[in-house]
């Protein structure tokens, strides 16, 4: 009995559904077909575009750290840098390989403490780092 219950709510099922979405979905699929395509592309670029940019801020942080060596720049400046490249390097990942991109709305009530903590963070350690420099 549950056999022909199983067969029947899965006939029905596929039955509606064929019905329904056939229609739609061939004339959508040529459509989706080519955004699939276009979207493939669209992720790929937007892939390539953020490891060029990966490559230029770590050759920048690398530049960085050359000038300290040359005594050209004083380390604070350098490591000043070299953490805003940081910074900017993890949120360019973040933004893409982490969806940030589309669900930026949903992340404040997660990112907003996170930039509490991180400043807060800063704040209580930055004596330690600065008496670490002596």
């Amino acid at each position: 009995m549950s056999e022909q219950h199983h067969d029947h709510s899965h006939g029905d099922h596929s039955h509606s559904h064929g019905d329904h979405s056939h229609g739609e979905h061939s004339h959508s699929h040529g459509g989706d077909a080519h955004g699939h395509a276009d979207d493939a592309a669209a992720h790929f670029r937007s892939y390539i575009a953020i490891f060029i940019a990966l490559c230029v801020f770590t050759a920048i942080s690398f530049v960085f750290n050359e000038l300290v060596r040359g005594g050209i720049i004083s380390p604070m400046t350098s490591a000043t840098v070299i953490m805003i490249v940081a910074i900017i390097k993890a949120g360019c990942v973040a933004y893409i390989f982490m969806h940030l991109k589309a669900d930026w709305g949903k992340v404040y009530c997660i990112m907003i403490p996170v930039v509490i903590m991180c400043v807060m963070m800063i704040i209580v350690f930055l004596p330690d780092g600065v008496l670490g420099w002596r």
